[in-house]
């Protein structure tokens, strides 16, 4: 009986003190502390993406494919002063800088081939002054205001050129002003640009177009004959000639980035390149060069905001 009585008091003493082991943790690896699971996170209501039925909003889409040639050329001259020459090729464009325009959603596509090529070609005594050459590509470009949705897509290849072959008269420019301000020769290609003042939802940026801009400026020297064959040579001296060749794709210029009324928790700019820039300036002449300026610049994926965003 009293064995009867002690073992019913151990049992009574073990099952008391499972409780307080599963409090206390002494079984962790087994029997771990209940712990509730966090409560779901908040759901956000976003407006639709949809601006097409807006009535206070301009929607727009551009497709541009083929290609575009602009193309002027003088050959065969003695001399040559005064001359300007402009070759542009421009498509996809967008310009509605006014608060009158807000722009919803903006859908531009372009697979085009861009060329725009000049020349001047003179003969071996020939003279140059005061040439002026503008070689230009421009493909997918938005300046406006406030814009929700831009998309801007480029393929193919923009070709800015610009070439002057002289002779032994060599070239000179009368300048009113610094240089700088005067290029003789200016090749540029640029496509897809944003220039807007309040962004209100996402811009998505995508290159796959090579650009090449190239100028050349080659001056012949002249042979002197005394006899059946020549003594010397007349070189060419070159003043006052600067080139400037300049590539751009993804370019994006915004004021502001205003958000309360996005759709999408996304990047606001979403940029990508996969394309091929060459900028070259070239000036070949046996003489003497002076106040020579060459600018060669390539850019791609650029985003460009104010420091502070001030009223």
């Amino acid at each position: 009986m009293k064995k009867l009585v002690l073992a019913s008091a151990l049992f009574s003493a073990t099952m008391l003190s499972i409780p307080a082991a599963f409090a206390s943790g002494m079984f962790p690896p087994y029997f771990p502390p209940y712990t509730p699971p966090p409560p779901p996170p908040p759901t956000v209501d976003l407006p639709s993406c949809d601006t097409l039925c807006d009535p206070l909003r301009d929607d727009i889409r551009q497709k541009l494919e083929g290609f575009q040639k602009a193309i002027n050329m003088i050959v065969d001259v003695d001399d040559a002063t005064d001359i300007v020459q402009t070759a542009v090729n421009a498509g996809n464009l967008v310009n509605l800088d006014s608060v009158v325009f807000t722009l919803g959603t903006v859908d531009q596509y372009a697979d085009v081939s861009q060329f725009a090529f000049n020349l001047i070609d003179g003969g071996k005594g020939s003279t140059f002054q005061n040439l002026e050459q503008a070689a230009t590509n421009v493909v997918n470009s938005i300046t406006g205001t406030t814009a929700w949705n831009i998309k801007q897509e480029v393929k193919d290849h923009q070709v800015a050129l610009n070439t002057i072959l002289g002779g032994s008269g060599g070239y000179d420019a009368d300048l009113d002003g610094a240089l700088e301000d005067a290029m003789t020769q200016s090749a540029v290609n640029a496509s897809n640009l944003v220039d807007i003042d309040k962004l209100k939802n996402d811009i998505v940026q995508t290159s796959t177009n090579s650009q090449t801009a190239i100028n050349t400026a080659v001056f012949q020297s002249q042979p002197i004959y005394y006899g059946p064959y020549p003594a010397g040579y007349i070189d060419a001296d070159v003043w006052d000639l600067g080139q400037s060749a300049t590539n751009v794709t993804n370019n994006v210029s915004v004021g502001d980035i205003d958000l309360s009324g996005a759709c999408a928790c996304d990047f606001e700019v979403s940029q990508y390149a996969d394309a091929g820039q060459l900028a070259k300036n070239y000036l070949s002449t046996f003489g003497d060069v002076n106040n020579i300026i060459q600018s060669a610049t390539n850019v791609a994926n650029s985003i460009s905001l104010p420091s502070t965003n001030g009223d």
